[in-house]
């Protein structure tokens, strides 16, 4: 191999429960290993505001919070979704309302939609959103992940809500927009603390389901729904 040569290999962490392993770190010694994460919070907002500024435009702190709140955190998608809004609102001011209109349904978004379903006890609303993101091409590992940590979250919420915490201090704690911590904090009050850790112990056993067998991806999801919808 000439000696001017670099080889470059990458791997996706497909959840946030998968970590650098020991035998990646050793390779530090005889390789340069870089681990990226996803940028959040004000670093998310500060990079955010610099492709906004890059494109001439200038966005107010309270609407470039919103767009990093509700847009996909990834940053191909998010430099497409500035420059949308920069053509669209052309010589005015960004508003709130040019972001609700341009911005698609993130899969977060989805996800909550879902959870907000079974909550309901409607599990045919949650089964359409279901084969929209598999028609969409999410993976079935990943919408698994994404319903899993939403009742992780929940049971966090739950208990802080239990011992009369309020929505600035659990948004504070759980590094959650305050938005979204309390359209959340909604969606304990329709459940116990009992159906939430019973719908985790659903996802488990879901996951474990998929990792075993991985045939049938769809029908152990749609089984799953029905399941927690019941509880």
């Amino acid at each position: 191999m000439p000696t001017g040569c670099i080889l470059i290999f990458y791997y996706v962490f497909e959840n946030d429960r998968e970590k650098v392993s020991s035998k990646v770190k050793r390779m530090d010694k005889k390789a340069c290993v870089v681990e990226f994460t996803k940028l959040r919070g004000m670093m998310l907002q500060k990079k955010v505001k610099e492709i906004f500024a890059q494109k001439g435009k200038d966005i107010d702190r309270a609407n470039l919070s919103f767009f990093c709140s509700e847009v996909e955190n990834n940053m191909d998608v998010i430099e497409n979704e500035v420059e949308k809004l920069c053509t669209y609102t052309s010589n005015r001011n960004i508003e709130k309302q040019d972001i609700i209109d341009l911005l698609p349904e993130k899969s977060d978004n989805d996800i909550f939609n879902l959870v907000d379903f079974l909550s309901q006890k409607r599990p045919e609303p949650a089964l359409e959103v279901l084969s929209e993101l598999m028609y969409r091409g999410e993976k079935a590992t990943n919408i698994l992940s994404m319903i899993e940590r939403q009742f992780r979250i929940m049971v966090n919420l739950k208990i802080g809500m239990s011992s009369g915490k309020g929505k600035e201090e659990l948004a504070r704690e759980y590094r959650l927009h305050p938005f979204i911590c309390e359209k959340m904090m909604g969606q304990c009050k329709k459940y116990t603390l009992e159906q939430i850790i019973k719908a985790e112990e659903i996802c488990s056993e879901t996951e474990k389901e998929l990792k075993s067998q991985g045939n049938d991806e769809k029908v152990k999801l749609e089984l799953l729904i029905i399941k927690s919808a019941m509880i």
